[in-house]
């Protein structure tokens, strides 16, 4: 690693977790939901483990203007230095501000960004500035974007997994072959067996080549976020991006716009542990259990009752002779599923949406089921 190279980490915190509603959703999204042991917001563990200042120059966060001032007091709470607060008029995926944020490293002359979702936990913060190091040697070496694989545990149908080529240089790094998107169960323990590592969603860009090998793939893209950041408004340490691109922006995750059209991508096999906390079930295997394998949170009562996870965030919910269920109560709903269905709850929060339930205020929604 270069003397005196650091890295910019890039903390998106936009995502509005429709896995775990009711908890999260338009108002209160996922990364700002304390479900670690750590006691903080997933967002607020995401800016402290970057503030190793020999290694990471300030962080730059980028998230949704509705979300503003929980993003402050988030902030206020760990009393983390920050370079800048990028805020998105409408969510647009992650394409856009993955790019928006490159060019504005590049405007201040940093080489390489770590972007970083914050709602996601690692394991060892020592380890990962490891691993973060390691990703930036191979990153200068190649002048490739660097993705942080994971060793799979299980076959995991709610993770990406990214198939490598050939054998790793001096530090570490594979070329990436493919990426596969939420496979199911039998093509998961195919991709396993094969050597593929879960997708993390992490990942390390040399800002220069990423730029300029965008300008062949996805021009348009290229210049919507030049044009979204140079129409921004700053105002202390908030820079309010421009809407009129955001309404062009193409609603497109970074693995689609930019990961599986580029040749250029090496993965790196991160040892720092990682779980993605983005549906109950993974909620309920990183959490301590009772000696029935429970999860309890909240006034909550069980009788005869296994392997649940039971939370209550207003009242009292009592269950008897039940295993192996999600039961999570909040103001105005409350959700039932067996464990292993937790990923359809994203496909229940869309019909919910279809419905009319998701729209509106409490009484409106108390309205409806009255009729």
């Amino acid at each position: 690693m270069s003397e005196g190279v650091r890295i910019l980490p890039v903390v998106l915190s936009g995502g509005t977790g429709d896995r775990l509603w009711p908890l999260s959703g338009e108002e209160v999204a996922k990364p700002f939901l304390r479900l670690g042991s750590s006691h903080r917001t997933m967002f607020q563990d995401a800016v402290v483990r970057v503030q190793d200042t020999e290694l990471f120059s300030s962080p730059l966060v980028v998230g949704h203007c509705d979300q503003k001032n929980l993003i402050e007091e988030n902030l206020q709470e760990v009393r983390v230095g920050l370079s800048m607060i990028l805020l998105e008029p409408e969510g647009r995926n992650t394409a856009a501000p993955v790019t928006i944020a490159a060019l504005w490293a590049q405007a201040r002359g940093m080489d390489y960004i770590l972007v970083m979702p914050s709602d996601t936990m690692v394991g060892d913060e020592a380890v990962f500035r490891d691993d973060a190091a390691s990703a930036l040697r191979v990153c200068q070496d190649t002048q490739e974007i660097v993705y942080f694989g994971i060793p799979p545990e299980r076959p995991h149908t709610g993770y990406g997994y990214i198939s490598c080529d050939g054998p790793a240089n001096e530090n570490g790094g594979r070329r990436v072959q493919v990426f596969h998107e939420k496979p199911n169960e039998d093509e998961a323990g195919d991709l396993i067996a094969a050597g593929a590592l879960w997708n993390s969603g992490m990942f390390m860009i040399p800002v220069r080549g990423y730029l300029e090998d965008l300008q062949g793939i996805d021009p348009a893209l290229l210049h919507l976020a030049e044009r979204a950041l140079q129409g921004g408004h700053e105002e202390g340490r908030f820079c309010s991006l421009s809407l009129e691109p955001y309404q062009e922006f193409a609603d497109i995750a970074f693995d689609k716009a930019y990961c599986e059209k580029t040749s250029k991508g090496r993965v790196l096999a991160a040892r720092f542990g990682w779980q993605d906390l983005g549906s109950w079930d993974s909620v309920y295997d990183n959490a301590p259990k009772d000696d029935a394998g429970n999860v309890l949170s909240g006034p909550v009562c069980t009788h005869k009752t296994s392997g649940c996870l039971v939370r209550s965030d207003r009242a009292l919910v009592a269950t008897v002779g039940v295993e192996d269920l999600i039961v999570v109560a909040v103001k105005d709903a409350i959700l039932v599923v067996r464990k292993d269905q937790a990923q359809e709850v994203k496909a229940l929060v869309e019909k919910l949406k279809a419905e009319g339930y998701l729209k509106g205020d409490e009484a409106e929604i108390f309205d409806r089921i009255a009729e």
